[in-house]
């Protein structure tokens, strides 16, 4: 089985392939420059040029990011919440993390992390997180 993991943000599209015992085994960064399916398609078939046809092993897909949903409903797949995935890779790889500050092409974000998933959230709605779009608000 593996398992791979796409990130459709505002300014790039991430790819990632894990074995089943968790460890990387192939991973792309693409900006997409305003094309985030096409850029999305491209490094899922990239990434699966690198499996050999005839193991025979199965994927499961994740899809994440503010440009995930178009992605995820052209491949007829699952969407996750991009705060729900931060919070649950946190919590898989650093337990004892209670804070995520996230900066992206779009927002930013601060989640507190509470016993049991998201205790708080903030989100960013005027600046972008050096889009420019504080600019073109002044325009």
């Amino acid at each position: 089985m593996l398992y791979i993991g796409l990130d459709a943000g505002s300014v790039s599209v991430k790819v990632v392939v894990l074995d089943k015992e968790g460890n990387k085994r192939e991973g792309y960064y693409k900006r997409h420059k305003g094309h985030p399916l096409k850029v999305a398609l491209d490094l899922l078939e990239k990434a699966a040029g690198t499996e050999d046809p005839a193991s025979g092993d199965d994927f499961s897909l994740s899809v994440t990011g503010s440009s995930g949903r178009l992605v995820a409903d052209a491949l007829d797949s699952g969407f996750t919440n991009e705060l729900v995935a931060q919070t649950y890779a946190t919590r898989k790889l650093f337990p004892h993390i209670r804070t995520i500050i996230e900066l992206g092409g779009e927002d930013s974000k601060l989640i507190i992390l509470g016993k049991n998933g998201i205790k708080d959230f903030s989100m960013n709605s005027v600046c972008a997180a050096g889009t420019g779009s504080f600019l073109d608000q002044q325009a």
